[in-house]
């Protein structure tokens, strides 16, 4: 903070840039009154309006009071709460989402077997090899039995 001195002599405290003039504005925290006071008479004007009690009664016929005779108004209206709509829909969305379980490879492998499966068929299907199956240079080959040199 630093002092200037205006013209007519009075000291006032200045603040630097990026510091706030102490106990300037609302509190953090606190409510604004004057816009929920501001808020909550114009939701009653207008459901006790007379447009309001011609059309069925309370804020419902007041917005169908204006959709039928100000749409640039109720237009307007509508900008303002759409977003507010996205908004509420993202959040319910976002806090029904449950985490991914992501399951290993024998557990997907042993799931259908648990279930009474054949092993080769699970095998054939996942495109793997059970692990009794031997596998390497040590594989079983087929043999031909049968002799070239007995006729």
């Amino acid at each position: 903070m630093r002092k200037l001195t205006t013209r007519k002599g009075v000291e006032l405290l200045v603040p630097e840039k990026g510091e706030k003039h102490p106990n300037a504005g609302r509190p953090k925290g606190s409510k604004n009154v004057m816009t929920r006071a501001l808020k909550d008479a114009i939701v009653r004007g207008a459901a006790e309006s007379k447009h309001a009690k011609d059309n069925g009664g309370g804020l419902v016929g007041y917005a169908i009071y204006l959709a039928n005779e100000r749409p640039d108004l109720f237009v307007r209206l509508l900008a303002k709460l759409l977003p507010l709509q996205e908004k509420e829909r993202a959040q319910a969305a976002k806090e029904s989402m449950k985490p991914a379980a992501y399951r290993t490879a024998a557990k997907v492998h042993a799931a259908p077997i648990a279930r009474g499966v054949a092993v080769r068929k699970v095998d054939r299907t996942i495109g793997t090899q059970s692990s009794n199956v031997i596998d390497g240079p040590f594989k079983r080959q087929d043999v031909d039995d049968t002799d070239d040199d007995v006729a």
